[in-house]
């Protein structure tokens, strides 16, 4: 990893904000879990496998939202089972996915507890690609919710409904 050239006192100012943000983001996949029924998991709805598409956002930002170039898969995990174009030959049900969440979400909670305003702009390598800290989190933020979004819609087409999205109006 290649830090910054900041000598500024480290702050939280800006990190308590995003902080704020990514619990956001938790509930909603939170939410979404709980409220996907199981008997869809195996469904293929628009061209992907129900499970297969929350797997691939959940390991997304596992792997990439603390330190992309230095990770291990999760047990369970088998060559390309994150790739959604890939046809697994194992699969994942809800039990699995929701304790794969759970594990998550400690990790990251932790991650953004040790961040501070000058952590976020340390430049890291991704892919050849040199971005701040902050545009990898941003990254994340879009990336998740993109699915989540995907997901909602096919709650809807399987059950006519659309789970609550969890919004600014909670004060965090």
């Amino acid at each position: 990893m290649i830090t910054n050239s900041y000598n500024m006192e480290a702050t939280k100012k800006y990190c308590k904000i995003i902080k704020r943000r990514f619990i956001q983001v938790l509930e909603n996949i939170e939410n979404l879990l709980t409220r996907i029924p199981e008997n869809l998991y195996n469904k293929k709805i628009s061209g992907y496998l129900i499970w297969k598409q929350i797997y691939h956002m959940l390991n997304s930002l596992e792997r990439n939202f603390i330190d992309p170039n230095n990770y291990t898969y999760p047990e369970f995990h088998e060559e390309k089972l994150n790739s959604l174009d890939y046809k697994s030959k194992r699969e994942l049900d809800k039990k699995i996915l929701e304790k794969y969440f759970k594990n998550i979400k400690k990790k990251v909670l932790n991650h953004l507890n040790y961040l501070d305003d000058n952590k976020i702009l340390d430049i890291i390598n991704f892919k050849n690609i040199k971005i701040t800290k902050l545009d990898f989190i941003l990254s994340q933020y879009i990336h998740i919710m993109w699915h989540i979004g995907y997901l909602y819609s096919c709650i809807n087409i399987e059950t006519g409904k659309y789970p609550e999205y969890i919004g600014l109006y909670k004060n965090y």
